[in-house]
């Protein structure tokens, strides 16, 4: 749980067993690699720098990015998503 860590700018926790992830209000979050891990939940919502976000290769169900509004690329390929937030997304031109 990074959640709330507002000076946080990059993270890169990739290639881990981590099974979640909260970085839920890292407002100065703008790359975000949590590439092949174990995770079956993500919640990057509120990260309003984040521009990059790679999480492919996981166990995702569920993926919330709602309110990232810089976010222009989202990876987010095999996983087993059956929920995708990314209202406010405007940025986003690449999934």
């Amino acid at each position: 749980n990074a959640s709330g860590c507002t000076q946080l700018t990059t993270l890169n926790c990739h290639e881990n067993q981590l099974t979640a992830l909260d970085v839920n209000g890292c407002t100065q979050l703008n790359r975000l690699q949590c590439f092949e891990n174990q995770l079956t939940a993500l919640n990057a919502s509120g990260c309003t720098q984040l521009k990059e976000l790679y999480c492919y290769e996981n166990q995702l169900t569920a993926l919330n990015a709602s309110g990232c509004t810089q976010l222009t690329t989202l990876n987010c390929h095999e996983n087993q998503l059956t929920a995708l937030d990314v209202n406010g997304c405007t940025q986003l031109n690449r999934l």
